[in-house]
């Protein structure tokens, strides 16, 4: 079996982001967790590709939504109303969001 060298080994980072939109809306008890994501960029190495994995909805099969400009899916409420005009432009060669069966 071939060795991987650390160059070639998968990044990945499990986060667990909290109150939905609060540390985007500068929340000061998301300061920390604000000030660990603003720092985490220049500990890893640049990726080809990001996969984002979400709890927030299910399918009965796995499921994989891609798209060239993915939209914004706001599934939370009860949030200031600036919470539900945030945008995330990230065009990408093609974004990948996998939706898996509930448990």
């Amino acid at each position: 079996m071939k060795q991987e060298t650390p160059e070639q080994r998968a990044q990945i980072v499990y986060f667990c982001h909290g109150g939905g939109p609060l540390p985007i809306l500068g929340e000061p008890s998301h300061k920390a967790m604000v000030d660990f994501m603003t720092q985490l960029p220049s500990q890893l190495a640049r990726p080809d590709a990001i996969l984002v994995i979400s709890a927030h909805w299910e399918e009965n099969v796995a499921t994989l939504l891609g798209a060239q400009n993915p939209p914004m899916f706001y599934d939370y409420y009860g949030f200031p109303d600036k919470a539900y005009e945030i945008t995330y432009p990230a065009p990408a060669a093609l974004s990948w969001l996998m939706l898996l069966p509930g448990c």
